[in-house]
């Protein structure tokens, strides 16, 4: 059976790990999988191993502990004897060297469109990839046509190793659902009056003192105030924003909500596990993203199950959505809520048509039947007979 090791940095819900998810479940039935993590497994971690796949941790910024963890991850590394090793973005690619030193053919993937750096550390980091690019791994796979540019145009990776599969989706777990929407409107006493606008994001919350990172694209402050705008505007909006730290305890988001008094129109639910239903429960997915995203798995997601895009222009979010939605500039507050509006003003006949262009969009180009095909032979091809 064909074995792939997977280097990651951590499995904590975010794009990455959601794709390595799906892309393990798509293939495990002819294909064996080991999930290596630099740092603790993560918040997700059990998701993989409720599917049968190992997750050991290395825990490599700590080099002195937990050296027994680091003992049973090498050697089950070396039982395993993987086929290939391939690398999810960041310092994992980095880290592929060794299995490459040893031999393992490696693949590396691309999940940003950050064009510089703010940090030392990570502008060196990503200059030593360039150069390992030419010689570490086989193909490199990037998730947008955007992070493909970015990293051949201005960080000078492998040009003619650079290659793009766009980020995927179950399709047969993501699609519309009116058992689902009329399910969730009620739990969360919704009436179908209401119009719903869903928003979904894992946010790191800083530690004190840190300075702010640049793994937080999704710029909720510009989607509070466009809130804001809409809710002026028109009664009836609810803005529900799930994912990991979108809670009642994120002190930023409560002071937007109290800010623009918007107390009796946003729910914080947090981390969810029905995403479906939530998706199938709303009239628009609404993205605030700025400069770094890739291609985001939530609005593949949203669109899948019907919900009608109005987002940011960022990474390949224009092309993902296309004639299903709206797209306006970054940072853009004014555009946004006009944007939205501008949907919750159309009959139930347009904004039906408008769905359905987005459930079928993600169905023809975003399969994750269909992405992990791509995967899977590109990892093969890689492998000397």
């Amino acid at each position: 059976m064909f074995k792939i090791l997977h280097i990651v940095e951590a499995l904590q819900g975010d794009g990455r790990a959601v794709l390595l998810h799906e892309l393990i479940r798509h293939t495990k039935a002819e294909t064996d999988h080991l999930v290596i993590t630099l740092l603790n497994p993560g918040t997700f971690a059990h998701r993989f191993t409720e599917m049968g796949i190992e997750v050991y941790p290395l825990t490599i910024y700590s080099p002195f502990r937990n050296l027994r963890e680091k003992r049973r991850a090498i050697a089950r590394i070396f039982r395993f004897r993987p086929d290939i090793c391939l690398g999810w973005s960041g310092d994992s690619n980095l880290i592929t060297t060794i299995p490459r030193l040893l031999g393992i053919p490696v693949i590396w993937t691309l999940h940003n469109t950050i064009s510089q750096w703010n940090s030392r550390k990570a502008r060196y980091g990503v200059r030593l990839a360039a150069l390992l690019s030419r010689i570490v791994p086989h193909k490199i796979i990037c998730c947008s046509t955007k992070t493909f540019e970015v990293y051949r145009d201005t960080h000078h990776f492998r040009a003619d190793k650079l290659l793009m599969i766009a980020n995927g989706v179950d399709v047969s777990r993501f699609k519309p659902s009116k058992s689902a929407r009329e399910k969730v409107r009620k739990e969360l006493s919704l009436s179908e009056n209401d119009f719903v606008v869903s928003t979904a994001a894992r946010i790191e919350l800083p530690s004190p003192g840190a300075q702010p990172g640049q793994g937080d694209f999704k710029d909720l402050g510009t989607l509070f105030k466009a809130a804001a705008i809409v809710c002026r505007e028109r009664k009836g909006v609810i803005f529900l924003l799930f994912g990991t730290n979108l809670d009642y305890s994120n002190v930023q988001l409560m002071g937007w909500i109290k800010q623009y008094g918007l107390q009796s129109n946003v729910r914080l639910l947090g981390f969810q596990n029905d995403v479906p239903g939530l998706f199938s429960a709303s009239d628009i997915f609404a993205m605030s993203s700025t400069s770094g995203e890739g291609l985001p798995i939530s609005l593949l997601e949203a669109m899948a199950c019907g919900a009608i895009p109005v987002c940011t222009d960022s990474g390949d979010i224009r092309i993902a959505v296309g004639p299903a939605g709206l797209v306006v500039p970054q940072k853009d507050a004014a555009g946004l809520a006009e944007a939205i509006l501008r949907i919750a003003k159309l009959d139930v006949d347009q904004r039906a048509e408008y769905s359905k262009r987005a459930v079928d969009n993600v169905v023809a180009l975003y399969s994750m039947k269909n992405v992990s095909k791509r995967y899977m032979d590109t990892l093969i091809r890689a492998v000397p007979e």
